[in-house]
């Protein structure tokens, strides 16, 4: 298998190729060539985790920016978290364990 992965066209060197490839042709089919297009077509009726229709993909863009944006104001924290949360998540886990052992 890695073997396959280090000369297969979609990894290796030519996985950002293939990731700006995919990329274009979320933002817009019609920009990449027909044989892309036809595989990335495939591609977008996999099933999800668990079997549900998550629909088309969208691009990928947008979001790796607002993370590396929120990274960098230091904004990039769980929302509305609390102490009580975290002591009922940590007696969880206390619990958890017990089970496990």
């Amino acid at each position: 298998m890695k073997q396959l992965h280090s000369n297969s066209y979609l990894f290796g060197g030519n996985a950002p190729y293939v990731e700006e490839l995919y990329e274009s042709y979320l933002d817009n089919p019609g920009s990449v060539p027909e044989k892309w297009r036809d595989y990335f077509d495939a591609l977008q009726v996999v099933p999800s985790a668990g079997g549900i229709d998550a629909g088309r993909d969208g691009p990928h863009a947008p979001v790796v920016e607002s993370f590396a944006l929120r990274a960098k104001e230091g904004t990039l924290r769980p929302q509305g978290g609390s102490t009580v949360d975290l002591s009922i998540a940590r007696k969880q886990v206390f619990v958890q364990q017990l089970i496990g052992a």
